[in-house]
Formats: structure tokens, C-alpha cells, sequence
């Protein structure tokens, strides 16, 4: 079961860096974020679930943090210079964005 808050709780925390000791990844999902969503949207609840995980072993080995927001899909079209006509609104250097069925994920993976 995920908290619930507003959008724009949820890109200022992830702004923040989620209280992660090395945020860089999570600030840039939140730059990201304050990007490509209206300010109008911003009062808007959802529900955040966030998810630690790991694959792999020894010099393979990953961790994966995800947030699965629902109650809110990202908009469509060009927004602040990302595209989100596609499924994955950003992808690259171990940070996606993407949207689903219930609203939308942040992931990184380091």
C-alpha cells in the first residue's frame, strides 16, 4: 500500500532526493517532473507506492528503486523538451519515467 500525497508533494520530495544519501538520479527525475507537469495539476492526490529491489550477483550486481504513482498519468505531447507521445517519457543513464495503466513510474537503477 502506497502514502498518499499530492503531485506536487511528490516532485518536491523526489527534488529533494527522497532522502536518499546520494541523490543526484532522484533529483533528476524530479527536475524532470517539475518539468513536464502542469502547475494546475500540482494539488492533484495520488498514491505513491516506493519499491527497493536488487537482481544479480557479484560485479552484475544492481539495486533498483522505483516509485509506481497512481492516480495520475503524465500528459501527452512535448512538455519542458521531453516527448511523452511514447510510453517512456525518459529513459537513459539508469533513470526511466514511464507511463502505466494506473498513472506513471519513476525508476532508477544503480
Amino acid at each position: 500500500m502506497g502514502r498518499k500525497m499530492t503531485l506536487g508533494e511528490f516532485i518536491e520530495r523526489m527534488m529533494d532526493g527522497w532522502g536518499f544519501r546520494r541523490p543526484y538520479r532522484v533529483q533528476v527525475m524530479g527536475i524532470i517532473l517539475d518539468e513536464i507537469i502542469p502547475e494546475e495539476d500540482r494539488g492533484i492526490e495520488v498514491e505513491v507506492e516506493f519499491v527497493s529491489s536488487h537482481y544479480g550477483y557479484g560485479p552484475n550486481f544492481h539495486y533498483v528503486y522505483t516509485w509506481n504513482v497512481s492516480g495520475y498519468h503524465l500528459p501527452q505531447g512535448t512538455t519542458g523538451g521531453y516527448s511523452t507521445s511514447v510510453e517512456r517519457v525518459f529513459g537513459g543513464k539508469g533513470v526511466n519515467i514511464t507511463n502505466t495503466d494506473t498513472g506513471f513510474q519513476c525508476q532508477y537503477e544503480w
